[in-house]
């Protein structure tokens, strides 16, 4: 069953493979707060090492790169994406789904997010699907194919699992995973595709494809001294 369906009438499996894959992209995708100088949380300021790339043929793709300490890693249990969990490393036909998830504004509120007592940050991510085959013009969006995945997500879970009928605007995820869904049956078998870049009106989303993502933070970060 493809993706396109989902929206329509989704058969039992295609729900619960949804629900499982929404689960484990989300075991991938941390937000990043800083305090600032009120105390109120606000999006990490990316400084330093990373920026803005300019891509191929001149065509700019949007990514920044921060090198994390592995003290943070390990005092947060960060879960790094292995190299197999890469569209690089599979070749997959006729593929499900798409998916890309996030924390959008409109359900991240620093107001409504911050406990000012115990100075902790409650944040929702929603995972968002749409078919595997990108209906959309790329070249309508200032896109091109070789660099950017575009996806037309459809109605899908929220956070905790609950199938929605519609879903909050996505603006804020960017940064988050974009996922190549091959089969929801295999839910485990899901691969990072891309970084989201864009959120456009009528439900259009781009990323920057990893291969380009990974060439940037190669020429672009430090390896550690």
């Amino acid at each position: 069953m493809r993706t396109k369906d989902i929206s329509e009438r989704p058969l039992p499996e295609v729900i619960l493979g949804m629900k499982e894959v929404s689960n484990l992209i989300q075991s991938y995708t941390y937000p990043l707060f800083r305090y600032d100088e009120n105390g109120r949380p606000t999006l990490f300021d990316i400084r330093g090492q990373g920026g803005m790339a300019q891509g191929i043929n001149g065509e700019e793709f949007d990514i920044a790169a921060l090198k994390i300490d592995s003290e943070i890693v390990r005092e947060h249990a960060l879960r790094a994406i292995p190299p197999s969990m890469l569209t690089t490393a599979v070749e997959v036909q006729n593929p499900h789904s798409r998916a890309f998830c996030g924390f959008p504004v409109s359900k991240n509120k620093p107001a409504d997010s911050l406990d000012r007592r115990t100075k902790m940050v409650t944040t929702r991510c929603y995972p968002y699907f749409g078919p595997a085959d990108f209906d959309g013009d790329y070249q309508a969006f200032g896109k091109s194919a070789e660099i950017h995945v575009g996806l037309h997500y459809e109605p899908g879970p929220d956070d905790s699992g609950r199938l929605l009928t519609t879903l909050p605007s996505p603006r804020g995820s960017s940064g988050g995973g974009a996922w190549f869904v091959p089969d929801f049956s295999r839910p485990d078998q899901v691969f990072l595709e891309g970084i989201v870049i864009e959120c456009h009106e009528n439900r259009h989303v781009f990323s920057t494809r990893i291969e380009h993502v990974l060439d940037f933070i190669r020429d672009r970060v430090r390896a550690p001294m």
